[in-house]
Parts: structure tokens; sequence; C-alpha cells
């Protein structure tokens, strides 16, 4: 059964998308707490049979064996939701049409000594987490079905923090996650904006929508561009809309992520790939996963294609083509709807994770622009000296920036120079 069809037009896009439809459709602390603890077991039965029954060495950078599993599984979760259309059973693990070979690369990259594909397919396959998942919903659906969590008092308490006003999720004596106060402040305006028809208080709604993001591992999937970058091209570009995004690292008005069940009420479109994106500008900032990234990029192209009015997509890609190929750069590369294409060495821009709250530098990634409508003018040397003013960080103004097209390389300090003059 699909979902309602559902539309959402304002002075910045015109965008119709599908509500998912979920055979386990309760959002209730008491359920978010049974499907964290069912996953997690989940989890540790996974790290067993790769790390102790099968002996599997994963190396990526400083992790821990343990956080790459979590890691690889977080990845693996993306993908299906890429692939699962609008109809679920629950909303945290689709079960159905399971994808594998995102996670068969993975384990092509990360184990030591490395596996070739073969190898790695039927690894995977003996995984069996198609029937692992299976298991998994069933339980979550027994659990709701028996209904005696309606009765349970609240599984979690709430401490206000003195200094920062920011509130505190504790699960008896664990500290399980902080909901800092800009986070909430925000969090609470799009529920009284988006929320009015929910039967949910608010509380237990945060609560619900950062246990979701813990349980699935996806931490290192909260990282966003830094708020000057995203206020430069909301101005530049009039983007008001992030086709990643969750209601905790969320800054526009407008949004897709993954748990519509949850973030319907803070003004969620649902997920991206059920979107279709008629008019507007829009962000975005996947998870980097070569398969998902894959399919984004091939629809961001057939968006180009159809829409009958101007579209423009800003988005970054992982620079990892300077270690193998990557189908991903090459599809952008070569689609036609490229205005700009920008390459950020190592270490040159911060970005932000509101779910931790503190700042990083990350490593080299592509920065696009892709448009329907390339004869209209981009002015490539304003956009490059606007990224390095409201997004480089000035220590590495000795570095350069590798613009695509007739720029060529321009140094960073040439442009810091230009600004000065500005100024002046």
């Amino acid at each position: 059964m699909a979902g309602a069809l559902q539309e959402r037009r304002n002075e910045y896009l015109s965008v119709d998308y599908r509500t998912p439809m979920y055979e386990i459709s309760v959002v209730h602390p008491a359920v978010e707490w049974y499907r964290h603890e069912r996953f997690n077991v989940l989890r540790r039965d996974l790290e067993r049979e790769i790390l102790q029954r099968r002996k599997i060495r994963l190396v990526s950078g400083r992790k821990r064996p343990e956080e790459i599993v979590t890691n690889l599984l977080a990845q693996y979760v993306f993908l299906q939701h890429a692939s699962a259309g609008d109809s679920f059973v629950d909303p945290l693990i689709p079960n159905k049409n399971h994808r594998i070979d995102g996670m068969v690369r993975d384990f092509t990259y990360l184990t030591r000594p490395k596996m070739n594909k073969p190898q790695a397919t039927k690894f995977v396959e003996q995984l069996y987490l198609s029937k692992r998942f299976e298991g998994f919903a069933e339980s979550v659906k027994k659990f709701v079905d028996k209904g005696d969590w309606r009765d349970e008092k609240k599984c979690y308490t709430l401490r206000e923090r003195e200094n920062d006003k920011g509130l505190e999720f504790h699960v008896g004596t664990r500290r399980m996650f902080v909901c800092h106060r800009e986070v909430r402040d925000k969090l609470l305006c799009r529920f009284q904006k988006f929320g009015k028809e929910c039967k949910v208080e608010f509380e237990d709604l945060l609560f619900c929508l950062f246990l979701r993001y813990h349980t699935l591992g996806a931490l290192a999937h909260q990282w966003a561009m830094v708020p000057e970058m995203k206020n430069y091209i909301q101005s530049r570009f009039n983007v008001n809309c992030e086709l990643f995004a969750c209601g905790i690292n969320v800054q526009y008005d407008n949004y897709c992520s993954l748990f519509y069940d949850i973030e319907q009420h803070f003004g969620s479109m649902g997920s991206f790939h059920t979107a279709k994106l008629l008019e507007g500008s829009f962000v975005a900032n996947p998870p980097y996963d070569e398969s998902m990234l894959q399919i984004m990029v091939e629809r961001f192209i057939d968006i180009c294609k159809n829409a009958e009015k101007k579209v423009t997509i800003l988005f970054g890609l992982p620079g990892w083509g300077k270690y193998a190929p990557f189908p991903p750069l090459e599809t952008a590369d070569k689609s036609g709807f490229v205005v700009y294409h920008q390459l950020i060495e190592d270490r040159q821009v911060e970005w932000v994770n509101y779910f931790d709250n503190h700042t990083a530098t990350i490593p080299s990634h592509h920065w696009y622009i892709m448009s329907n409508k390339p004869q209209e003018e981009f002015d490539r040397e304003k956009i490059r000296d606007a990224v390095f003013k409201h997004w480089v960080r000035r220590e590495v103004s000795t570095q350069t920036i590798h613009v695509a097209f007739p720029l060529g390389v321009v140094l960073a300090s040439e442009c810091e120079a230009k600004q000065r003059q500005q100024e002046a």
C-alpha cells in the first residue's frame, strides 16, 4: 500500500512527497526503548559473529572493531531506507528487499587481509541480515500488540542543566544523551508549528527522536555545515530545504529525513528518496556510503532532466576518488548539469555535530552545484570567495582551493587579499 500523497508549496520550493506507511506506527517512549534494546541485541550478535566466531579483522583509522561494526550496520540501514519506497514494517529498519552491495563493498575495504568481492559477498550472505531484521521487526510488533507499554511509567527522567539549560535524559542511573538548549528551543518552535495534531507530549517526542538516532549508532552522521555557510547559501541561492537531515541538526524550515513517524511533527517531509522536487533550491549533506551516494546523484540528474521549473541542488561528495575510481563523482561530472565544482582539501573546513555539540574538521570532499538551468549565470569567482569567507578556516589560508571549470587552481591567500580589499 502506497503512502498518502502530500505537497509543500511556499516561496522557496515546490515539492510533492509520499508519507510512509508503517505496520508499527506507535510513537511512545516505552516502545522506543524496547526497540533500542532489541536493536542492541541484534548488533551485539553481529559483533560476536563477525569479530569472534569468524575472527574477521576490521581496520578503519583508530576506530575499535565494535565501532566499525556499528557504523557498518548504520550504513546498511541507510541503504535499505534508500531502496524501501514508502511501505515499512518497522520505521527503524525496513525488512524487505534487502540490499547488501554496500556492506559487501565495505568488507572489501575494511578487512585485513582484504576480502575480494566474491569472498565478501559470500560472507555477508552468511550473516543472514534479512532474517535477523525480520526477527527484530516481529519482536517489536509483538511488544506493541501486547499493549503493556500503555500502562508503564515513563522509562526516562529529565534533568535540566543549570549551566546551559539543556535537558539530560536518564534511563535508570545512566545518562543517555543531552538535548542542548539551542536544539531544544529550535525543536519546540518547530513542534508548535508542525505538531499541532500530535498526541505525543513534546518531551516524549524529544526522547524518541534522540533515542532513535542513538540506537542506530548514526552519531557520525549528525555532522552539518556550519551555520554561517548555510546562511550564505540561503541568501545567495534562496535555499530553504535540506534533503538529508534530522530534527537535531536541521537549520532550514523544510527538510527530508529518515524517520517520518517522529519527525513529521518537526516539519520533515520524510525520505528524500520518495520526494519529487519540482522547483526551488536544495542542499544535501548525505551519509557517505558509495551505493547510497550513487543513488542520490542519479536522482539529482533525473530531477534536473524532468523538472519543468528551475531546480538547483548544492551537495557534497567525499574525496574518495584519490584512492580508487569513485562512480558517484564520475556520474556527477558527466551529467551536464554541474554549474560549480570545488575540491576542498583535508581539514580546510569545519562541521558541527549538534548531537554532541562540538565541531571538527573533515577530510577532503567535493562541493557541487547542479542546476537544470545551467545557462543562467553562476558567478563562480564570487561563490569561491564566499566559500573561503564563510567556511574555510583562517589558519589554512595558505593552502589551495581547487575549483573546476576555467578558474583552475586558486590560492586561498589570494581570496583573503581580495576580501581585505573589499573590506577596506
